[in-house]
């Protein structure tokens, strides 16, 4: 074997060595309870999705009302002509 060459076994061991420690590391991501700091990211998100949520509906019920209003004083103003 020459200087500064690796074996494709070890090479390949190698990897695999790599695989394997990287789907071990996600499945215990998977199994164990999130700490602290991540729940309150996933608080944060859910209650800014909710205030989001809310805007929205309050701008389409505004805009519901809002021609409401313009159709009831159209429908006023055309009458008295």
């Amino acid at each position: 074997m020459e200087a500064g060459t690796v074996p494709l076994w070890g090479a390949v061991g190698l990897m695999f060595l790599v695989l394997v420690a990287d789907g071990f590391s996600f499945l215990v991501k998977l199994l164990l309870r999130d700490d602290i700091v991540t729940t309150e990211r996933v608080q944060a998100a859910d209650t800014a999705l909710l205030y989001s949520r809310l805007h929205a509906g309050m701008l389409r019920q505004q805009r519901r009302i809002a021609s409401q209003v313009v159709r009831s004083m159209n429908s006023k103003l055309f009458e008295d002509v």
